[in-house]
């Protein structure tokens, strides 16, 4: 028989057990499975937003609208491969899909944030989840991929140093405005010139190294200078690179570089002195041999 049109009149409330349902062999119920595909991007650089679309699709088209709920997970199928975390991301990371009815495909948009920051390339995971009209998720995850496209050239300036006050002088090390690195950079020196170092004109030994850190944009050798009683004019100080390691550089890529000029601080001196002569002295020449002073 066909379903009831008035349960009041079909199914009496007051008889035990009576419900209103009843079977027809004329109502079809199809389900379709339901999976997503992966996919990858590239980030972008200097802000805003790059999306990647995750393809979901059925294995049939469905006469209902079909609704899912779809979550990214910072983690990845190979336990190696470095992940996203929630920076990465510019938008939403979760909500629901609608797939029309007699359609077999919709998109997951997600947000990628198109930063600044060198970095690896990086994996997420999108999970389906809560299929609507008892539909079957055959697929529910794949995983997105993010390639980093930032790279940066390190840079280096310097300020004067100045006995007066003693005021030390200084070799900065920057990348470019707004880029930052998501590791270390450690940037290896040696120093010479014509003032001298381990404590004469400034107390640093001649080699060292200068770590920019993991989110920062730069870092300083400061020179500290000794304010000394030596008139000796202005010196020089030239910082010369030995190594630029990182994970990003050298045998790890080339994603930072370093601009190798030497940068030269003069240290400016601030001592003088007065030379003084004292009077002349007479004495009778003699008419032979020597006669001295």
């Amino acid at each position: 028989g066909l379903p009831p049109t008035d349960p009041l009149v079909e199914c009496n409330s007051g008889t035990i057990g009576c419900n209103n349902i009843k079977s027809s062999s004329a109502v079809s119920i199809t389900r379709v499975n339901i999976s997503v595909t992966g996919n990858g991007v590239t980030e972008g650089s200097g802000g805003g937003t790059t999306n990647i679309t995750f393809p979901v699709n059925l294995s049939a088209a469905s006469k209902c609208p079909i609704t899912l709920d779809y979550v990214v997970s910072h983690v990845a199928n190979d336990p190696s491969k470095p992940v996203t975390n929630a920076l990465d991301f510019s938008g939403g990371t979760s909500g629901t899909l609608t797939i029309p009815a007699n359609q077999t495909t919709a998109n997951i948009t997600i947000p990628v944030a198109a930063d600044k920051i060198v970095e690896t390339n990086e994996t997420f995971t999108i999970t389906l989840s809560n299929a609507s009209g008892d539909n079957v998720i055959a697929i529910p995850s794949a995983e997105g991929f993010i390639t980093n496209d930032d790279q940066a050239v390190i840079t280096s300036t310097k300020s004067d140093a100045n006995e007066q006050g003693e005021t030390d002088g200084r070799f900065t090390f920057r990348f470019p405005s707004g880029v930052t690195a998501d590791k270390d950079v450690t940037i290896q020196y040696n120093l010479a010139g014509t003032a001298q170092g381990g404590g004469v004109d400034y107390t640093d030994a001649l080699s060292g190294s200068v770590v920019i850190p993991a989110g920062n944009s730069s870092a300083s050798v400061i020179i500290d200078v000794n304010d000394d009683e030596v008139v000796e004019g202005t010196e020089s100080v030239i910082l010369n690179v030995a190594g630029l390691l990182s994970d990003y550089s050298g045998l790890n890529g080339n994603q930072i570089t370093l601009n190798n000029t030497a940068p030269q601080l003069n240290i400016l001196d601030n001592d003088q002195t007065t030379l003084t002569i004292t009077p002349s002295v007479t004495k009778d020449e003699g008419n032979t041999g020597t006669t001295s002073k």
